[in-house]
């Protein structure tokens, strides 16, 4: 995934059949063509540490992929409700953002991209 010529994100759409939150982490991963684990590990990681629901069925999963050059932002849209984190309800949207390893300033603007994506469509 080269972002040589990059001014924002890549953005991405995904729809997915998926019963649990690794199993929507491995197909991001998948279509981003990166290593399941490493996308996996670097999601589940900040969901451990606090859900990244934000409500009304959307959650914002979020983390550093060291592999990465840019920013990507994936929209998944789950086939059915897919229980995300302890008793904080389901969720049918996803917007995964995988950071870049290096770009410290980057997780801002993609969080901020994100959330107005999550706004556009609500």
């Amino acid at each position: 995934m080269d972002g040589s010529s990059r001014s924002g994100p890549d953005i991405r759409s995904l729809a997915l059949d998926a019963a649990t939150a690794d199993e929507v982490f491995r197909g991001v991963a998948r279509l981003c063509e990166l290593d399941e684990a490493v996308v996996a590990k670097a999601l589940g990681e900040r969901e451990a540490v606090e859900p990244t629901d934000i409500g009304d069925g959307v959650a914002v999963p979020h983390g550093k992929i060291e592999s990465l050059d840019h920013g990507v932002i994936v929209d998944v849209t789950l086939k059915r409700s897919v229980s995300w984190g302890a008793g904080r309800g389901a969720v049918k949207r996803c917007l995964c953002v995988l950071e870049p390893g290096e770009e410290r300033e980057a997780h801002a603007a993609l969080l901020a991209e994100a959330a107005r994506r999550a706004g556009a469509s609500s």
